[in-house]
């Protein structure tokens, strides 16, 4: 590996350097992860609620039906962890 020579840096520390491309590229980037947050928290809102819907439609069977609070909890846990 090539040593680094003040001549070396003295150029790269002199040259122009165009950012222009890097800052729209990171411009990118951001509204990129701005918008998966936004859809993620959607996407786990929309999951909670159908897990509440699914826990409030099923029924157990008569003799079954102590597992509905728990069934219900499960559900609704498994949507939204912590």
């Amino acid at each position: 590996m090539k040593e680094i020579t003040q001549a070396d840096l003295d150029r790269l520390i002199n040259q122009t350097h165009y950012s222009w491309n890097i800052s729209v590229m990171l411009g990118g980037v951001i509204d990129f992860l701005e918008f998966s947050e936004s859809n993620l928290s959607w996407q786990r809102r929309r999951e909670i609620q159908r897990a509440k819907r699914e826990a409030d439609t099923t029924k157990f069977a008569p003799e079954d039906q102590h597992l509905d609070a728990s069934y219900r909890a499960h559900l609704v846990e498994g949507a939204n962890p912590a």
